[in-house]
């Protein structure tokens, strides 16, 4: 980089008195859509063309390697730490250690934990995918996360789970002569049965559906967040469930193509859902049901059924097996709360008689 005032310096933002073309780099961020959309993600700052050479090669070489919402997610923490660097002044590519710790200070006024967490490892790939060095495993970074979780805790707030007794509360009070009223139970009934989670939902085929002599079924998911390698898995769809379904697509009419489509033309030929608006469908049954609706979410089925899980006895490992999870953390998370009843201290009170 060049020292003489108010010249371009790699990764910096121009002065007002500079005077000229500024280039920005236009990433690609697929949504729930085939095509995608162009964004730029650091509008405003300027790259050594070596640095874009190899950035542009590392997207090139990792191209279907990641989930869609991955590289959405990844893309809108470098606007948020770009954003901040063009007010602070500071340099985005390459970062120093004390530009990372100063925003990690800044943002942990504002955002979770987790947040702060998840925009680390974006700058982290970033300079990875550039070759530079990565401020982001130095010894000062690491202290400003410790510092920021001795301060706020690594506990985020939790959702609200819809177990069962509020399911059936929100479909007794949805609308079922209507082809939305019908979708919303449909919905909320494979996501309950299945625990899948809002991208699984939405991207579920009339083809992959299953029904069998007892009137259950079974959903088969191609792909999903853990199983992004395609080796696919079947869900369980209880015969209630199985009816919700046929009513449903029998009043839309598709007997192919995507389950759950928007309604606002009728529903029979409008678009696959996309996954923001799985959380509004719930929250509007939820209200109408006269449930709180506020820490509803589209994944608040995954929760919910993973504590009627945990409440009727189930193991962990077969909760983990139908959910799609890797690891015991989450659905730890999910139902600690139950969980304390089959601790050594409500073991010993049982023993004890103490009612």
């Amino acid at each position: 980089a060049r020292q003489a005032h108010n010249l371009k310096v790699v990764g910096s933002n121009p002065t007002p008195a500079t005077k000229y073309q500024v280039n920005t780099v236009s990433y690609k961020a697929l949504r729930n859509t085939p095509e995608g959309f162009s964004f730029s993600c650091m509008p405003g700052v300027w790259f050594d063309e070596g640095l874009l050479k190899r950035i542009r090669a590392h997207l090139e070489a990792s191209k279907g390697a990641f989930a869609a919402n991955t590289k959405r997610a990844r893309y809108a923490d470098l606007k948020v730490f770009t954003e901040w660097c063009q007010v602070e002044r500071r340099d985005v590519l390459p970062a120093r250690a004390q530009t990372i710790v100063a925003f990690i200070d800044a943002m942990a006024h504002s955002k979770a934990p987790a947040t702060v967490r998840r925009y680390i490892t974006s700058i982290a790939w970033l300079h990875r995918a550039a070759g530079v060095a990565n401020p982001c495993g130095e010894d000062e970074v690491c202290f400003a996360l410790r510092r920021m979780h001795r301060k706020l805790g690594r506990r985020g707030s939790q959702k609200l789970g819809l177990s069962r007794d509020l399911v059936d509360r929100m479909l007794a009070a949805s609308n079922r002569n209507a082809l939305k009223g019908l979708r919303d139970c449909a919905l909320l009934s494979v996501a309950y049965d299945t625990l899948c989670r809002r991208s699984e939902l939405v991207l579920a085929d009339v083809e992959h559906l299953t029904c069998s002599d007892d009137g259950s079924g079974s959903l088969y998911l191609p792909t999903c967040k853990t199983d992004q390698e395609g080796k696919g898995s079947f869900r369980y769809l209880a015969p209630d469930t199985m009816q919700w379904l046929t009513a449903y697509l029998k009043a839309a009419g598709h007997g192919e193509g995507p389950i759950f489509r928007a309604t606002g033309s009728g529903g029979r030929f409008s678009e696959r859902l996309a996954g923001e608006t799985v959380a509004r469908i719930f929250k509007s049954m939820a209200r109408a049901a006269g449930i709180e609706a506020t820490a509803i979410s589209g994944h608040s089925t995954r929760i919910g059924k993973a504590q009627d899980c945990v409440a009727a006895g189930i193991s962990i490992g077969a909760i983990m097996r139908d959910g799609g999870w890797r690891s015991e953390a989450m659905v730890a998370r999910y139902t600690e709360h139950l969980r304390v009843k089959q601790g050594a201290s409500a073991i010993l009170a049982a023993k004890q008689a103490r009612l």
